[in-house]
């Protein structure tokens, strides 16, 4: 019986197969080559207009502990994060693409795939930075947005009232987007990532010094969300003793209108699932409940 595979998902195949960093891997799987010459093995799927690529990580990679991967999630570049898949016991890396009208899909697949392999390879040499100290020089909603005129010509406030979404413009120059959730007050900043690439940003809760148990849920829970909700990447960055939660999404260097909508949804829909749930988990009791519900051990 001959398969015939759907036009879509051959003409990715064909351009992740073309790149010098990936070779042929069993089954659909290709192999994407790391540090040292190993390899980890990277899935595509492709379903409702995305590509979505995850990159399998074996050894201590693999075993990052939840808390530790949200650390990791806050200095990652790119559209590359840490997930946690329901029912999986270990990380993997994700990111996705999101398919143009009529447009050629490779050029942002051979980015996604750069991008996976820069933060395996971090991950395996240690170079992502200290996960303690990870973020500590400024608060998620710190950075202002750059001028249009410093970053290449994007306008964001033109972007969001393309896109339809209402904002403020801060006298610090900041854009505050109310994301519209139904049962709480959420906003999203929009500030320049790494790169100047511009990103989407809302602070989920702030902990003091979280028990075991509280860590080790809330990385569960953002992991987890992270995996489900496209783009959406849970991270946290600790300052003056405190950790701050949060759900962002990248944006490209040259960002539409329809990108701008599509990472202000995927930031309200992380928000709406776990925002409320998140503020619980900090009751240790109430932490070691949903570990044991998830299988995981306090």
């Amino acid at each position: 019986m001959t398969v015939t595979m759907a036009p879509r998902t051959a003409m990715c195949r064909a351009a992740i197969a073309a790149l010098p960093c990936v070779a042929a891997g069993d089954g659909a799987a290709f192999l994407l080559g790391l540090h040292g010459g190993r390899r980890a093995r990277l899935r595509l799927g492709v379903t409702d207009g995305w590509a979505d690529l995850t990159v399998e990580l074996g050894g201590s990679a693999g075993r990052t502990n939840p808390w530790d991967a949200l650390a990791l999630n806050a200095v990652a570049g790119g559209a590359a994060r840490l997930i946690l898949r329901p029912g999986d016991a270990a990380v993997a890396l994700r990111a996705d693409v999101p398919f143009a009208a009529d447009g050629d899909p490779a050029p942002r697949l051979a980015s996604a795939c750069e991008d996976l392999r820069r933060f395996a390879i971090a991950l395996e040499t240690g170079a992502v930075g200290p996960i303690a100290d990870a973020g500590e020089s400024s608060t998620p909603d710190a950075r202002p947005v750059s001028s249009p005129n410093h970053d290449g010509g994007v306008d964001i406030a033109a972007l969001l009232t393309e896109a339809g979404w209402p904002f403020v413009q801060r006298a610090s120059n900041r854009i505050a987007v109310d994301l519209g959730l139904p049962d709480q007050f959420q906003q999203a900043f929009i500030t320049p990532g790494a790169g100047e690439r511009h990103r989407v940003r809302a602070t989920l809760a702030v902990v003091g010094t979280p028990a075991a148990a509280t860590r080790n849920a809330l990385g569960v829970l953002l992991l987890t969300v992270s995996a489900v909700v496209r783009t959406a990447r849970g991270g946290r960055i600790n300052q003056d003793g405190e950790s701050t939660l949060f759900f962002e999404s990248p944006l490209d260097d040259a960002p539409a209108a329809s990108d701008v909508d599509v990472a202000l949804c995927a930031v309200a829909m992380a928000c709406q699932m776990a925002g409320l749930e998140a503020r619980a988990l900090i009751d240790e009791r109430i932490a070691e409940a949903y570990l044991a519900a998830r299988g995981w051990a306090a």
